[in-house]
């Protein structure tokens, strides 16, 4: 990564109009987008993820989009690792970096960076996953609940991956994740960033949502939904 650069982060709820106001900022300031949503990467998910068309994509630059399949692995050091890559090259053309998304752990990382943590286990989050698949997940969650109890709060009763990566870091290290984190806090700026928070009257966003779900689904979300099964079963 080259030296610190000026960019401008945007960030909000799902359906909040984040796209929009990057795209007008983007023409206004001669920038182009970094997305920084931890599912856009993947290819095939276009209607689900509700990703810039190809009309605004044509209108303003956007890195980060459709760079691999869905089955490829893909973890917050890698994206870190790639989004700094393109703000070289962004910033090494002359332009603005927009950082826009909704995955708030990549936009912390991104302007922060990353507590330094043990690399991923492959053994341990096979024996996890297996672990899952015959008790069920929320088992798996309690047994992070009895070594992090204050991660175990922070996450979902069946979020597979986090739940497992909190594992992984304890029996890798001893030491908590949560207390990894705490002592990080993302103190230390990476890049300037000048970061905008977009929100709306909660009425409105439910609104706004409702409708995106069904423009979603008479844009063909249930054929996406299925051209992915058929392309990668559940194994």
């Amino acid at each position: 990564m080259s030296e610190a650069a000026n960019i401008l982060v945007i960030w909000g709820p799902t359906g909040v109009g984040k796209t929009a106001f990057a795209l007008a900022a983007a023409e206004l300031l001669d920038a182009e987008i970094l997305s920084i949503d931890s599912l856009q990467v993947y290819r095939g998910l276009d209607i689900g993820t509700a990703k810039a068309t190809i009309e605004e994509r044509t209108r303003v630059p956007h890195h980060l989009i459709d760079i691999l399949d869905p089955d490829a692995e893909f973890n917050v050091a890698d994206f870190m690792a790639a989004a700094d890559a393109a703000v070289d090259d962004i910033v090494g053309r002359g332009k603005r970096v927009i950082a826009v998304g909704g995955t708030n752990l990549y936009a912390r990382v991104f302007v922060h960076g990353i507590f330094d943590a043990p690399p991923p286990d492959p053994e341990i989050r096979d024996r996890h996953r297996q672990f899952a698949e015959e008790h069920g997940i929320p088992s798996l969650h309690e047994r992070l609940r009895g070594v992090d109890p204050e991660l175990a709060s922070r996450l979902g009763l069946n979020d597979l991956i986090r739940i497992s990566r909190g594992l992984e870091v304890f029996e890798q290290t001893g030491r908590k994740l949560s207390q990894l984190q705490a002592e990080h806090q993302f103190a230390t700026p990476r890049h300037r960033a000048l970061k905008i928070g977009l929100n709306r009257p909660r009425q409105q966003l439910y609104d706004r949502i409702d409708a995106r779900v069904d423009t979603m689904i008479t844009q063909g979300f249930e054929a996406e939904y299925r051209s992915l099964v058929a392309r990668y079963p559940e194994t």
